[in-house]
């Protein structure tokens, strides 16, 4: 049997840099293939030579070659390879809110898709087909809806839809759940692997995320630096990986290191200290402090905005020494009650101490008691400045430091979250998103707060740069009293960060406790939901070091995997919360 995609030894330049190196892969029809690798892997610029689309970013293909159902593409012109790929190769690129036009609505988009492929015009019924073929109900609603009032979850079934327009035989994905969250991550997955069965579709999904290529795929190829270290079926290579580079990748899954331990994280210029991190190595345990302590409060808060309620009857208190965590899915209301406890938006019944955030001036220090460190690394600071710039400026207006001494102390800061040398005079663009992650912290840090919000801190970054700003988060939290908030659909990520968990659906507090008995013990069907979306948390597995206990198990079972005695850290109450 022709296979429907083979690549044979392609090697790839872009101006000067080699960006791969001997790259093969094949895809017969019906079949799933996963490309797993971090930022600069290869795996984008794979695609991208498949699809035909190395022009746009002036690569070139040096040597080796590309068949589609048994046709050398490798060196046909532009427009002999358009109408070689077309109806037969389609793409669902990253980002749909930044691929979807912001300004047109969402039938009329569909409706273009589908005239691109056809001689006359779609009608409604081809529309509403097409959006029924992606598991979404076509109401006049969402016809006339534009992407930015779309949930993540409905635009990326949008991005399908167009994509599967042209009735393609093959399917490229290119990171197709950055950033969703767990259960609309599973239902896209889902999705996919029931078009493939339905269409016998040829799959080809490019990811950084190890639970989305292990939940949607029949094999995998891991690529590190432009080169393929190591490919298999799925489920061999992620349960007895033989590359130290998948080794790495996979024992970085937050999901595998128990809560009391730093995650294991590759050296990289994103985690300069990942070898003192790296392995089973227990955080140190917290003195709490007992006086002049900072607590905020939300006591019975609601918000709206204008006619709609956000959220209702919401109670949570966190002091400095403490970590809470907030989970929910998108549109329950953490990111809002983030905002409020940090006085960004305006609330009576949100105190810092005591006192309502809107009797504070913006001189007065207890303004800068609670700091918010913001989901895009690269979106919060200032595209012109450096590092040292943006952290120095912090320091001047907040602590009206002199200039020297302003610089000393920004270096300070910087140095404390790992950056140093030449990193701190590079602007955002010149930054990995995990080093702009560590500026934001930095700039928090400046106004010495008592408490710091993070909303999202590692939203769509790999997972050693992942690993590298958890390892940070839990250091910074054990060196000094401070209280940190986790905002975040990612409850592997918040079992690390967190002693207490409320969970938020729908702008309501359902559930709350100590974060081992909300992940292991859920009560309310939503939690249940919630973890149940997360495959390795929900699996009882061999290689699930959370798995080798169940609740209420002999814990020395896990000190004997590990082989090394675990640290108690502190757990919250419920009252806590």
């Amino acid at each position: 049997m022709t296979a429907l995609l083979d690549v044979r030894d392609v090697n790839v330049t872009i101006g000067a840099t080699k960006v791969l190196t001997d790259v093969s892969l094949s895809l017969y029809r019906g079949e799933a293939v996963g490309i797993l690798g971090e930022t600069g892997s290869g795996k984008t610029m794979t695609m991208r030579s498949i699809a035909g689309l190395l022009g746009t970013v002036g690569g070139r293909i040096d040597s080796g070659s590309i068949h589609i159902n048994g046709r050398d593409i490798t060196h046909e012109s532009l427009r002999s390879r358009r109408r070689t790929l077309r109806g037969v190769v389609s793409m669902v690129p990253q980002g749909s809110m930044s691929s979807l036009d912001p300004l047109q609505r969402i039938g009329s988009q569909v409706s273009e898709a589908l005239q691109l492929t056809r001689a006359g015009k779609a009608s409604d019924a081809d529309v509403r087909h097409a959006l029924h073929a992606v598991r979404l109900t076509p109401t006049a609603s969402l016809l006339r809806s534009r992407p930015h009032e779309l949930s993540g979850g409905m635009r990326q079934r949008v991005m399908i839809a167009l994509a599967l327009a042209s009735q393609p035989r093959l399917l490229l994905a290119d990171e197709p759940t950055t950033a969703l969250d767990a259960s609309v991550r599973t239902s896209i997955l889902d999705l996919f692997t029931e078009l493939r069965v339905e269409r016998q579709l040829g799959l080809v999904i490019i990811s950084h995320d190890i639970n989305a290529i292990a939940s949607a795929t029949d094999r995998v190829i891991v690529m590190n630096r432009g080169r393929v270290v190591e490919t298999g079926r799925t489920s061999e290579v992620l349960a007895n990986p033989q590359d130290p580079y998948t080794q790495e990748l996979i024992s970085a899954l937050p999901e595998r290191t128990p809560r009391g331990y730093y995650l294991p994280a590759r050296r990289s210029t994103d985690d300069p200290n990942a070898t003192a991190n790296g392995g089973h190595v227990p955080v140190p345990a917290r003195s709490m402090p007992t006086a002049g302590v900072s607590t905020i409060e939300a006591q019975a808060l609601d918000f709206s905005y204008g006619d709609r309620q956000i959220l209702h009857d919401i109670s949570v208190r966190v002091r400095a020494g403490q970590r809470l965590g907030i989970v929910g899915e998108s549109g329950s209301g953490k990111s809002t009650l983030a905002r409020l406890l940090t006085g960004v938006l305006p609330s009576r019944q949100v105190t810092v101490n005591g006192t309502p955030w809107r009797r504070f001036g913006s001189s007065q220090p207890e303004r800068h008691e609670v700091q918010l460190i913001l989901q895009d690394p690269f979106a919060s600071l200032t595209e012109t400045q450096t590092a040292l710039a943006t952290v120095q400026e912090a320091c001047r207006t907040v602590q009206k430091l002199a200039r020297s001494a302003a610089r000393q102390r920004a270096l300070e800061l910087l140095g404390s979250v790992g950056l140093s040398g030449d990193l701190v005079h590079r602007r955002p663009a010149q930054l990995s998103g995990g080093q702009c992650q560590r500026v934001s912290i930095a700039r928090a840090l400046a106004a010495n707060p008592s408490i710091l919000i993070a909303d999202e801190p590692t939203s769509a970054l790999d997972l050693s740069v992942q690993a590298g700003i958890v390892n940070l988060l839990l250091t910074l939290t054990t060196q000094r009293p401070l209280g940190l908030v986790v905002v975040s659909h990612d409850l592997a990520v918040i079992s690390h960060l967190s002693d207490t968990i409320v969970v938020m659906e729908r702008g309501c507090i359902v559930e709350s406790g100590p974060t081992d008995q909300v992940l292991f013990q859920p009560k309310h069907p939503y939690t249940r939901q919630l973890v149940s979306a997360n495959p390795w948390l929900a699996a009882n597995a061999e290689s699930n070091l959370y798995g080798k206990i169940r609740p209420g198990a002999d814990a020395s079972k896990l000190i004997e995997a590990l082989g090394e005695q675990p640290v108690m850290v502190r757990a919250g109450s419920a009252s806590d919360a």
